[in-house]
């Protein structure tokens, strides 16, 4: 059996950036709805058996009606396929929810299509394919709140069909995975405990599998297919997911329109053409027509201006920005101590804070370059010229 896992689209979400024009802005909300109907298409190329989406398709309650209708083709366009569909804590199964009928009786234009199975209760439920190869088992978030109860800390009843799918959408807690908007939380032991064929999770924003007692596969996160921002970095896609009577087979298959990556820069020590060649390195590193964000950091000589050209960039990537609030200036400090300097105001606080160092503790010492830096930063009044 073969199935594909895409959740955590977001569609009808918003995105303003400000390091991004409205234009572009636009563009990436188009992108978001975009990569859902890619998706429909990879599980209609890769002749999968069903579409798993555990949770938050939608964005809240903002969702337009076109949005949904938008969802709605892309689904009826891979039938008969089946696309199982389990609400998550952004698009929770209310009256207010585009999956509920009193919301698609103010919207008839909008009507899900015979092969999308979109589960309603608060309570696990199972449907069963029409062969009875396979069943799928999920509830639904019915409120934008946290599900706090654990609640496959005890055994889902997932039926007997041969191959048994349960989807969630929740907080995996697990050493190093740092949880995100906590909900409906799980264990990997609780994982085990179910004794399904799959877990398909729903919440996580970055692709992830986790293991059986085995070391083999037994469910994981598909991430966003989509990014929207700088938490959202890097490649973002789908799971193909097999699964055989030996265990499952994971592939993650990138299908983001573009991605989002941000990249560190440390300045300290640079001038301008090596600054202007990590700059060109980073771009080089990702592919054309994505977004890049650099954050610079570092101390910067006060002689070095970091003022970039309009359209720098621009035949590179789609979008491209240079962060400097994090470099701080540099001063020649032995220079503020030489002869002809060392009367001056800078020259003798340089002298003073010197002396104090000396003085200091190797704990106080730390805060007292501190000090140097920040009265130099006000005795010269700016910090270098940084765009």
């Amino acid at each position: 059996m073969r199935f594909l896992q895409v959740s955590d689209v977001h569609l009808g979400s918003r995105i303003g950036l400000s390091w991004l024009t409205p234009a572009q802005c636009e563009e990436m909300i188009r992108c978001v709805k975009d990569t859902f109907r890619r998706a429909m298409l990879l599980a209609k190329e890769r002749q999968v058996d069903a579409v798993l989406i555990p949770g938050d398709l939608f964005d809240d309650e903002s969702v337009r009606p076109e949005d949904v209708s938008w969802v709605v083709s892309c689904i009826r366009e891979i039938s008969p396929i089946p696309v199982f569909i389990a609400p998550g804590n952004h698009d929770p199964y209310w009256p207010g929810s585009p999956y509920h009928p009193l919301w698609i009786a103010r919207y008839p234009q909008v009507a899900w299509p015979a092969n999308a199975h979109i589960f309603t209760a608060p309570s696990f439920q199972t449907i069963r394919s029409e062969d009875g190869a396979f069943s799928v088992t999920a509830l639904a978030h019915t409120h934008a709140g946290e599900i706090r109860e654990p609640l496959l800390s005890t055994r889902i009843d997932c039926g007997s069909d041969p191959v048994r799918i349960l989807m969630v959408h929740g907080s995996r807690e697990a050493p190093g995975v740092r949880s995100k908007d906590k909900t409906l939380p799980f264990t990997d032991d609780d994982i085990v405990r179910q004794s399904v064929s799959w877990v398909a999770a729903g919440h996580y924003h970055s692709a992830q599998t986790f293991t059986d007692s085995r070391g083999n596969p037994a469910g994981g996160y598909s991430g966003c297919p989509q990014g929207r921002g700088l938490d959202e970095c890097g490649p973002k896609g789908a799971l193909v997911v097999e699964v055989t009577p030996s265990g499952a087979a994971v592939e993650f298959c990138e299908i983001a329109s573009r991605s989002f990556w941000k990249v560190g820069v440390d300045v300290t020590g640079k001038g301008l053409p090596e600054i202007m060649g990590a700059l060109e390195a980073a771009a080089e590193a990702i592919p054309g027509g994505d977004l890049l964000y650099v954050q610079l950091s570092g101390r910067l000589g006060r002689e070095v201006s970091l003022e970039l050209q309009p359209g720098f960039m621009a035949d590179r990537t789609y979008a491209f920005h240079c962060d400097s609030s994090l470099v701080a200036p540099d001063y020649d400090i032995e220079g503020l101590l030489a002869p002809q300097e060392a009367e001056g105001l800078p020259g003798r606080y340089v002298r003073r804070i010197l002396e104090m160092k000396n003085a200091a503790s190797d704990e106080e010492r730390a805060g007292v370059d501190e000090a140097l830096y920040l009265g130099l930063n006000a005795i010269y009044g700016k910090a270098p010229d940084a765009h």
